[in-house]
């Protein structure tokens, strides 16, 4: 039997004993399609219900805990969340285990540590978010998916297809030749790819291996990744203040190593928090309601829900008729039908016009209304984009309420994937076909929207394609065996525009419409919830009791929790994407506490438990805080020796003060220090010194302590100068060096310590030019060679210079040390284009990073100043400007980089033209593996076409003037244009702009 249903057929009452799965446990819970949404306090062993109970009924425990048992741990151990908690607490008894102690030297207090980052469902992201990009991230997703697959019985016949398709994924994803998983588990899949799905002696041997694979990527986790992710965890939390609290304690655990454990005390019994006084009724529709309007930020009218409450309920159709009355809904009839009627009855259409204070969206427009939207002809719009239907005036007095939990229906669909499908489930219990039919839609449209939506990914592009068909199968087409009650427009633009991005209205569209057909349903699933929560856990009438009300922030408090929860469920089931560890995330775990909520409760301050050190004796003392100790014996001496003058038994010998000289060997101190190390050679000229930024340091540092700097910071001076090309600019600085080192309070003969003519006439000047500080820069450096530079090359020894013709050893050990270099720059270079890579994935990084280049336009001191008649010229005679009359009016901000001009006004298109070709690339690679497998068509290669035509019209040849909008040369476009004559639909279509355009992006990433 699989660990997922042995957690299921545990008692709950001890699997809360366990902290990890509290936590686990709450944040399952706290998804927003259920209507009850309770939290476990671990250390108060309490539990908060939401909505509360009335005040005037008994709350049962174990009620709850029957409740829960049957309608939502059965749940729970069919979600992604469970794999999750399977995974952790694998890790957390590694973490305690005498192995990874000794194969580690793990002491108590690093697996105390450890397992505080990485314990709950908020360890697990940090985790998971730590390992993106990494080898450890695919051998996570490999143990998941094979952990999911083993809990499955694959002689049932019933989930026979689903381990079929979750075996195929696994070998498409995890397990080809090469792949990540292969590699590192050390396994020969040949025999694996050969096995039948549902022979019985080959579903053996594929448990085995794959049984076998698993254990291995989870020591290759453990053994690696993990221990990684503890030092980056300390450094990290040491940076932080938030998480100070958690590094005392570690250092308290350090030094208590050896000492007897401190008892614990008896835990309480189990209970629920009593009600407000304020709870009179118990409805989990209302209270949603009140808690979406705090996640979307609107007002909330106490009054009028009230005010709502106190009228009269409309009337509650059977089964039955709700089945007959959906069944008329899907037929296709402009007019209302008689069913409709009954519809419109049953839910109370008010003769009174409605309160203008109501919001639009408590009101669906009527079949009236809906005609004249129709009949209006909007010629400014596409024909494939969905019109915004407006009410009718004339129709205000027929609209029909739409019900209480149409706005949050979205949001509830989205968490019933995450919470193992609880509201899909209820739809099959009633035979509710169609419905289940369309929930199926809305998540396969939220999913391929969500591809559709995502950056740059694996295989994103083809997989989107797929998707789309795959939509358009089983849903679309007239083969389907369901007739969708969705509008003909819909449904045909949705069949039509597949898997294009020009869909993605009537995905949105086809959405809102699904909702509007569930939202009834979807009501009844909420009361159904509620009468059984009722019914197990309310008791006995009580007297009421004069208690205070809970904080008014409640709700406030409880949209933060719903809401990280489900955040935390879609990321570790891969329905959004992991964001990047910022020092937002360190805080939040200082904040955390297992014990207070843990994960999701987010308004915990940080819990600091500060031990009594005043009636602990030295020795304790000492062992416990050796800091303390020292600054107590520290005072006790003090005080003894401002008690005991007279004794001078602790006084100091008086000596008298030396006159310090400086020589060239008291510069070894220099030496300390990362950025004034000194240079492993000697130099043999001054020019070494000056081209040499390790060597300038240095020898900075030496003249420094001379008080001999000012020449060396005169020579920078000019150089900088010398460099700048805006005039403007560059006579600021003349006037600034002027000021600095002539106008000085010590004469300049002094300063510069040279006697030179020029350095006379300088101050005498009318008008300082460059020449002339070029030429006082000469002779300051001259000067400084003689006196200062063979006292510099004393400071190394003389074997340096030794390199005689038949020093071959100290040759070769130079040109050792220079491979060295070059493999440190290769090395470093690598990184870099591979952290430029993983951050332009990210839609923060990457709008941080246009946001810069569009600040470089305004950048005036590295631009490169030229008339207006010259703007035309660089970029070749039918390039970007010259054309039209309309370019010259643009002014065009140049600069020189790698030896050839850019335009940094096309900087930011050439970071969308990178990310078009890196799209492209993985596209057309997904063509090729295709294409070798036999599987690919027509239609593939047409779309990849289409990829090529919209980046030629969007950056090589735009309507907009200029038509080439990136920084390519003429020749680059038209190889590229021949290229696409000769049908190349591979990387080497733009492979040479992609070595145009990459550097510069880089290089400007660096800054």
């Amino acid at each position: 039997m699989n660990r997922m249903k042995l957690i299921a057929k545990k008692h709950l009452t001890l699997l809360m004993q366990n902290e990890i799965f509290a936590d686990f446990f709450n944040t399952f819970l706290n998804l927003p399609v259920f209507g009850q949404t309770p939290i476990f306090m671990h250390s108060t062993r309490q539990w908060y219900l939401w909505p509360e109970l009335p005040c005037n009924l008994v709350s049962k425990h174990k009620g709850l805990m029957n409740w829960m048992e049957k309608h939502r741990l059965p749940y729970f151990c069919k979600t992604n969340l469970c794999l999750h908690y399977l995974l952790c607490e694998e890790l957390l008894s590694f973490i305690r285990s005498p192995e990874a102690a000794e194969m580690l030297r793990w002491i108590k207090a690093d697996q105390w540590l450890l397992e505080k980052c990485i314990g709950g469902s908020r360890g697990m992201w940090r985790f998971r978010a730590f390992m993106q990009g990494m080898a450890g991230e695919e051998l996570t997703k490999f143990w998941l998916a094979t952990e999911r697959i083993l809990g499955i019985d694959e002689t049932d016949e019933s989930q026979q297809d689903l381990y079929e398709s979750l075996i195929q994924v696994l070998m498409a994803t995890h397990l080809q030749e090469g792949s990540t998983v292969v590699i590192l588990c050390n396994t020969t899949i040949e025999s694996l790819l050969k096995m039948t799905p549902y022979h019985p002696q080959h579903v053996r041997s594929r448990r085995e291996i794959l049984s076998e694979m698993q254990k291995v990527a989870l020591f290759k986790i453990e053994s690696y990744w993990l221990p990684n992710f503890y030092i980056h965890c300390k450094l990290k939390m040491e940076k932080e203040p938030a998480c100070r609290h958690l590094l005392e304690q570690y250092e308290e655990r350090l030094h208590r190593a050896g000492l007897p454990k401190q008892a614990v005390s008896p835990r309480p019994p189990m209970s629920i928090r009593q009600s407000s006084s304020e709870t009179q009724s118990y409805c989990s529709l209302e209270s949603k309601r009140k808690v979406w309007d705090h996640v979307t930020g609107q007002g909330y009218s106490e009054g009028g829900k009230h005010k709502e409450s106190r009228k009269k309920k409309s009337r509650r159709s059977s089964p039955a008729h709700k089945k007959h009355r959906h069944s008329a809904r899907h037929s296709a009839s402009s007019s209302p039908s008689p069913a409709d009627q009954i519809r419109d009855s049953a839910m109370g259409i008010s003769d009174e016009s409605p309160s203008f204070k109501s919001s639009p969206s408590e009101f669906m427009s009527s079949p009236l209304a809906n005609e004249l939207a129709n009949a209006i002809t909007y010629n400014k719009l596409r024909s494939s984009t969905p019109v915004v239907q407006f009410p009718s005036l004339l129709a205000l007095k027929t609209l029909v309420k739409s019900p209480m939990c149409l706005d949050f229906l979205p949001w509830a669909l989205t968490a019933d994937k995450c919470a193992g499908r609880p509201f899909r489930e209820f739809l099959l219990r009633r035979d509710y076909g169609l419905e289940v039919h369309l929930l199926d839609l809305w998540h396969d449209l939220e999913d391929f929207l969500r591809m559709m939506l995502c950056s740059l990914g694996e295989g994103n592009i083809l997989l989107r394609h797929v998707m789309g068909e795959r939509i358009c199968e089983l849903y679309l087409t007239q083969n389907s065996n369901w007739h969708l009650p969705l509008k003909l427009t819909t449904l045909r633009n949705l069949q039509n525009l597949l898997p294009s991005g020009h869909v993605i209205p009537w995905v949105l569209k086809a959405q809102k419409e699904i909702c509007k057909i569930l939202s009834f349903l979807y009501e009844d699933f909420l009361q159904n919830d509620d009468k059984m929560f009722l019914y197990y856990v309310s008791g006995k009438e009580k007297k009421l009791s004069a208690e205070e009300p809970y904080e008014k922030d409640e709700n406030r408090r409880l949209a933060r929790r719903i809401t990280e929860a489900l955040h935390l469920c879609q990321t570790l089931a891969g329905m959004r994407d992991f964001e990047l560890l910022v020092g937002e995330h360190w805080q939040m775990m200082g904040t955390q506490d297992l014990g207070l909520g843990g994960s999701i409760f987010m308004e915990a301050e940080p819990v600091v438990h500060k031990m009594d050190y005043s009636s602990m004796t030295f020795e304790e003392l000492a062992r416990l805080n050796p800091k303390m100790a020292v600054e107590l014996l520290s005072n006790n001496f003090k005080a003894f020796c401002k008690s005991s003058p007279s004794s001078g038994v602790f006084s100091r010998p008086l000596s008298m003060r030396r006159n310090l000289h400086w020589t060239r060997s008291s510069l070894s101190f220099m030496r300390k220090g990362p950025a004034s190390r000194k240079p492993p050679l000697r130099p043999r000229a001054l020019s070494e010194v000056l081209q040499n930024p390790i060597h300038l340091d240095y020898f900075r540092q030496f003249l420094k302590m001379h008080n001999a700097e000012a020449p060396l910071l005169f020579w920078m001076a000019v150089e900088e100068l010398k460099n700048e090309g805006n005039p403007r600019i560059q006579r600021l600085q003349v006037n600034d060096c002027v000021r600095t080192f002539f106008f000085h309070s010590i004469p300049p003969e002094k300063l510069l310590d040279c006697d030179a003519d020029i350095i006379r006439e300088i101050p005498r000047a009318a008008n300082v030019t460059v020449p002339m500080l070029v030429t006082a820069q000469f002779f300051v450096m001259k000067a400084l060679e003689e006196k200062w530079f063979q006292m510099y090359q004393g400071l190394y020894p003389e074997s340096d210079l030794s390199i005689t013709a038949g020093g071959r050893g100290r040759r070769g050990s130079l040109m050792k040390e220079k491979m060295r270099r070059y493999w440190n720059i290769l090395g470093t270079f690598i990184r870099t284009v591979c952290k430029f890579r993983k951050a332009m994935s990210y839609v923060g990084q990457r709008k941080r990073f246009e946001d810069f280049l569009h600040r470089e336009l305004k950048n005036e001191k590295e631009t490169i100043q030229s008339s207006p008649q010259t703007r035309g010229s660089f970029s070749g005679v039918s390039g970007r400007y010259g054309s039209t009359s309309e370019d010259s009016e643009v002014p065009q901000v140049r600069r020189k980089i790698f030896g050839r001009l850019i335009s940094v006004n096309f900087l930011v298109n050439d970071l969308y033209f990178y990310l078009e070709m890196e799209k492209f690339f993985y596209l057309s690679d997904s063509v090729v593996v295709l294409s070798s497998l036999g599987l690919y068509t027509e239609k593939d290669i047409a779309f990849l076409k289409s990829k090529v035509s919209t980046i030629n019209k969007l950056f090589l040849n735009s309507d907009i003037p200029p038509k080439l909008r990136v920084n390519l040369t003429d020749a680059q476009v038209v190889q590229i244009r021949n290229f696409i004559a000769e049908g190349v639909l591979n990387r080497t279509l733009y492979h040479s702009a992609f070595m145009s355009i990459f550097p510069v992006l880089l290089f400007y990433w660096k800054k």
